[in-house]
């Protein structure tokens, strides 16, 4: 009789299946360095599940979970490659992995080149309560040497006192990124997609961070700067 971690296992080996075939049918060049790990860091984690359950109901929650996220991945990967090839309508920015990494690519987008835009999650480190994304453009997604323009972006939240709205952040970003006034906007509805709303130009210098995150700043009204009442 199979064990637990015999079934988990042969479980994670089926996703990975589905996986490696969606890779291998819809290359994506420079957005794999992006893709492929996410898809099995969260495999692996699921798998790790085995280590709580208790029963078949429980078991077939995370056959069923890892099934989804594989099958989601392939969808993804296809969607992503025909928005790559296609020229009528701009495509949707596109979310994996538990809405931390989000997508667009199109030969040509709006008011510039053939590009292919990428915003994730990192590990770099920050204030507390900060939340450090990466904001990546490439020029070419079918390239797998392209590795894209790298911007970091931090995420503060929006203090607004007791009614704080959830999930309202003031942004961060480079000069360099700001005064790209496309990719600035497309930074805008990439959070948006992942389900955030943030205030774009609110945050510029050091000491109005160190006062956000200590909860000393006045409240902000529409857009207006941060920095203007510091």
């Amino acid at each position: 009789m199979k064990t637990i971690d015999d079934r988990y296992a042969e479980g994670h080996r089926g996703a990975l299946f589905t996986v490696t075939t969606a890779e291998e049918a819809w290359k994506l060049g420079g957005l794999e360095r992006f893709l492929t790990p996410a898809v099995r860091e969260q495999l692996s984690s699921l798998q790790d599940l085995r280590y709580s359950c208790d029963n078949n109901m429980q078991l077939a929650h995370d056959a069923l979970a890892m099934s989804r996220v594989a099958a989601d991945y392939s969808e993804l990967r296809r969607a992503l490659f025909c928005d790559s090839t296609q020229h009528a309508e701009e495509p949707p920015w596109r979310v994996c992995q538990r809405n931390s990494l989000a997508m667009r690519i199109r030969p040509r987008l709006h008011r510039c080149a053939k590009a292919a835009l990428v915003l994730s999650r990192d590990r770099r480190h920050v204030l507390t309560q900060a939340e450090s994304w990466t904001f990546t453009t490439l020029a070419n997604s079918h390239d797998p040497k392209d590795e894209g323009t790298a911007y970091p972006v931090t995420l503060y939240p929006f203090p607004k006192g007791d009614d704080q709205v959830k999930d309202e952040y003031l942004l961060d970003a480079p000069a360099e990124l700001e005064e790209h006034d496309e990719w600035y906007r497309q930074l805008f509805y990439a959070f948006l997609a992942l389900g955030m709303q943030v205030r774009l130009g609110a945050v510029t210098h050091e000491d109005v961070k160190f006062r956000v995150i200590n909860g000393r700043t006045t409240k902000v009204d529409g857009n207006q700067s941060p920095t203007s009442q510091a």
